[in-house]
Formats: structure tokens, sequence, C-alpha cells
């Protein structure tokens, strides 16, 4: 037991020595050679953050993809049509009116 309790000892020892000696290399280093990893990651959390917020606040059928829908035709060739079957009608009552 008591092997187990210096192992946990050291343990901790060398856990807290390396967690000051990160502190002291974060509190006295160059901030301007920091500077670029900083930016990228708070780069980072902005991104994040915003996709997060901009998730909650949307609605819940905008990022569902839509069914497409079948295609109709435009309402110019219904009225070409209608007005070409008309004429067709209209012609064929004439002829066969000539030829009775």
């Amino acid at each position: 037991m008591c092997v187990l309790q210096m192992l946990l000892v050291q343990w901790l020892n060398a856990a807290h020595d390396y967690i000051v000696q990160m502190y002291d290399d974060l509190l006295y280093s160059n901030w301007r050679e920091m500077m670029p990893i900083l930016s990228l990651i708070f780069s980072a959390l902005f991104i994040l953050f915003g996709t997060v917020i901009i998730q909650a606040f949307s609605e819940p059928g905008e990022s569902k993809p839509r069914a497409a829908r079948p295609k109709e035709p435009p309402p110019e060739e219904d009225a070409s049509r209608a007005s070409t079957s008309r004429w067709c009608r209209d012609a064929h009552i004439e002829q066969h009116l000539q030829v009775v």
C-alpha cells in the first residue's frame, strides 16, 4: 500500500510542476508571437458559436430540403394551346359547313 501512495504522491507532484510551468510560460511569454494563434482560436470559436446561434434561432423547416414539385407548364403555353385548339375547331366547323 505504501508503494501505491508514493506513486500517487509523485504523480501529483509531477502534474503540479507541469501545470505551474505552463502557467509561468503563458504569463511571461512574448504575446506578439502568440497573437496569430490566439487570432485563429478566437476566429474558430466565433464561427462555431455563430453557427450554433443561427441554428438555434432558425425555423425548423428551413434546414430540411424541400421536395421537388412537379413542373407545370407555364400559363402562356396553356393560353396558346387553347387559342390554337379553338382556331382548329372553328376551322373544322367552317370546313364542315362548306361541305354540306
